[in-house]
């Protein structure tokens, strides 16, 4: 664990990776300077199961309609490889 003298200078950020069938959350605490990249590692890091990428939507498939808040306490399942 490292001492932080400035902690306003730290940033509890979240990151959401959306895929066919559901999404997976990436949370990271960084500092401010560094955040952005750190967040940007895990989800180029990440990838879904073939077939299961957002781009992957066929018809027929669950729809949230109602906002990220809607699809973030709805239970959908998964298909992703890290």
């Amino acid at each position: 664990m490292q001492y932080v003298q400035n902690p306003s200078t730290l940033i509890n950020a979240i990151a959401i990776k959306l895929g066919r069938t559901g999404f997976v959350k990436f949370s990271c605490i960084s500092f401010k300077h560094s955040i952005r990249g750190e967040l940007n590692t895990f989800l180029n890091s990440h990838s879904f199961d073939q077939g299961f990428d957002y781009k992957d939507h066929l018809p027929g498939d669950i729809e949230v309609t109602g906002g990220i808040a809607e699809l973030i306490s709805h239970p959908l399942r998964t298909n992703s490889k890290t």
